[in-house]
């Protein structure tokens, strides 16, 4: 919805997920892409969703200027204690939380 919408967010996280190719007919905000932030994880290893997701999605991050992070992780399909502490510091970095 961040890529659709990027009035209505700051930013977005994507933990060992994907991004549905369906929606490029309806990414058209180019200029407000550029304010977005992205956060993008996957696991090496992952036995559910294949790692070429986070390929594909950080291509696609790539091609529309939308400013992101990506990283990968040696496990499977799960969220550890470090992803979660990476995340984490991404957020606070970018919102002030009361």
């Amino acid at each position: 919805m961040a890529l659709i919408f990027p009035h209505a967010v700051l930013g977005f996280a994507n933990l060992s997920g994907r991004i549905f190719p369906e929606i490029k007919p309806h990414i058209n905000n180019l200029e407000g892409l550029k304010k977005l932030q992205g956060y993008l994880a996957h696991v090496q290893f992952d036995s559910k969703l294949p790692i070429s997701y986070l390929y594909q999605a950080d291509e696609l991050l790539n091609d529309l200027n939308v400013p992101h992070v990506t990283k990968i992780y040696t496990m499977d399909h799960e969220i550890s204690e470090n992803e979660l502490n990476d995340f984490l510091q991404w957020v606070s970095e970018r919102v002030k939380l009361i």
